[in-house]
């Protein structure tokens, strides 16, 4: 929640008024209400304050964590469910409770029989984007501009990530490609990282191509491998850091072993495991020509004090932390599916989390693709798997799909509804939800408004078969949650437009403005109790 109108002054017998903030409740549709949720709140320069003694003048922000949300297995055919968070007004005594709107989440998509086990939230407040990057392109300075975002309101990715392909599609990523990770929220981004696969429990495999092997890809990897099988999200991963001084292996061994993104309690950091790489025992070529490193104790970093680990400069080995700078390509949002075959998933924005316990394995859903990246045998070693390390489970993550929705909405000073109230130091509280929110996905001008509406749309069928004084000049707005019984007026910028009708709850028509200005102006709905709802929509 970010801010002016979240506080409001409450008045209490015998009291001044006071500002008071407002409650959440985070929960899933169809299932009970959770508790009310905990809140923290900072000011606009991100420091936090006591709630009992809010500042004034300032915009604050409510960060609120969702727990213990889970989905029960009563209805089987149950194939999509909604986050819904319930945001309500303090009121003060003898008030009944003002709800300020219920928001909810894109739609989420049931992928598996749910479980009973409620799984907690924690670690999962900062998403993360990941992206593929080449480590031959510099990864800042004036010689690398940055491109812009993939997204609008997502930070500049780094210029050495690898642009979209020439049709926009997506990239998938493999293992044992170099990665960075990005924080959404604060734009941080990581040392390059290699991308490996943990193939059970907290074993981790790499390595280049098997004898006799052809076709495998070797973009973007570490030198001397091959990629991998796909990355999938809810795989258990690991994250070794890229050493750009290291070379080909050694011939007959499987090289040094990197230090691991780690987590030990609270604190993110990088740990160089004692035991190094050792040959595959299915790969057929191990054997008195492919000795297996010695066992000799390495340095760890893990005794850093830095809890943050993308907060600082890496360890010596390690590649330069990669400016917060733009890049291009970007990934899926859509939370992966867990069955065969494969969606393969382009660079994944997600929230990073720590693994499974050790005794429980997910079921495969990136499924074996042993046969085309070169195995000799169902059981051999495959290209891009030929060694392996074990990595303890401090050094397992999992990626985990994320959506983001943003709503935007402003609330004035004095509501039509409400002017005769006597005026405090607060903002006002609609008297009704600002929910469901009426929102613009596009508009069509009068030489293209002809397109032909959904079939639950019978009002807008039939306004094209009426005569209308303002056909000529009507722009057709297509949305959301537009409503007859309340229609929103329309604003081109400060603009109004001179006439407006509601046809459906997805369409209405309106008239451009009067002032023929060829400054672009955001179209803006505007209730009749006077919030306001902007939109990204731009006219003309």
């Amino acid at each position: 929640m970010i801010g002016n109108s979240w506080w409001t002054d409450v008045v209490r017998r015998g009291e001044d008024p006071k500002l008071c903030p407002p409650r959440v409740v985070v929960s899933i549709s169809g299932e009970p209400s959770p508790q009310e949720g905990s809140i923290e709140w900072t000011g606009s320069s991100g420091k936090a304050f006591d709630v009992g003694d809010p500042p004034t003048g300032t915009t604050y922000i409510g960060r609120c964590v969702g727990k213990q949300l889970f989905i029960s297995d009563v209805d089987e055919k149950k194939k999509k469910v909604e986050a819904l968070v319930k945001i309500t007004a303090p009121a003060s005594e003898d008030e009944p409770e003002r709800v300020i709107g219920i928001f909810p989440s894109r739609p989420i998509k049931v992928i598996s029989k749910p479980s009973k086990k409620r799984q907690s939230a924690k670690n999962l407040e900062h998403p993360f984007v990941m992206y593929i990057v080449d480590v031959n392109k510099p990864a800042g300075g004036i010689d690398a501009p940055p491109p812009p975002p993939p997204q609008p309101e997502y930070p500049s990715p780094p210029p050495n990530a690898i642009p979209f392909s020439n049709n926009g599609s997506q990239i998938p990523i493999y293992y044992n490609q170099t990665v960075v990770l990005q924080c959404l929220t604060s734009g941080v981004v990581s040392p390059v990282l290699i991308i490996r696969k943990v193939d059970h429990q907290t074993t981790v495999v790499g390595g280049g191509l098997q004898e006799g092997a052809k076709g495998v890809a070797d973009h973007y990897c570490s030198v001397g491998e091959v990629c991998g099988d796909p990355v999938s999200q809810l795989h258990k991963i690991a994250f070794e850091v890229y050493d750009n001084t290291k070379g080909m292996p050694e011939p007959g061994t499987p090289g040094l072993t990197g230090a691991f993104l780690s987590c030990m309690g609270e604190k993110v950091n990088t740990y160089r495991h004692i035991d190094g790489r050792q040959w595959n025992s299915n790969n057929p070529g191990a054997g008195s020509n492919s000795p297996t490193l010695p066992s000799s104790p390495i340095a760890s970093n893990s005794s850093s004090t830095n809890s943050d680990y993308f907060g600082h400069t890496p360890s010596a080995g390690s590649a330069p932390a990669s400016p917060s700078a733009p890049s291009s390509d970007f990934l899926t949002n859509d939370g992966g599916r867990v069955k065969k075959p494969p969606k393969r998933s382009s660079s994944s924005a997600g929230g990073i989390t720590k693994a499974v316990p050790k005794n429980r394995r997910r079921p495969s859903s990136a499924g074996s693709v042993s046969s085309r990246r070169g195995s000799s045998s169902e059981t051999g070693a495959a290209s891009g798997a030929l060694w392996q390390v074990d990595i303890g489970e401090t050094s397992v993550w999992t990626i985990v799909g994320t959506d983001q929705i943003r709503y935007n909405f402003y609330v004035p000073p004095v509501l039509f509804d409400n002017q005769h109230v006597p005026q405090t130091g607060s903002f006002p509280i609609p008297s009704k939800p600002v929910t469901p929110f009426p929102g613009v996905v596009k508009y069509l001008p009068p030489d293209r408004a002809a397109e032909v509406p959904k079939s639950n749309c019978a009002s807008s069928r039939a306004v094209l078969s009426k005569p209308n004084p303002h056909a000529s000049k009507m722009l057709t707005v297509y949305g959301e949650n537009f409503s007859k019984n309340d229609p929103v007026s329309v604003f081109f910028g400060s603009e109004p437009s001179p006439f407006a009708e509601v046809r459906c709850t997805e369409v209405l028509g309106c008239l451009p403005p009067e002032s023929q200005s060829p400054k672009r102006r955001p179209i803006i709905l505007i209730r009749s109790d006077g919030v306001v709802f902007p939109s990204n929509t731009m006219y003309p």
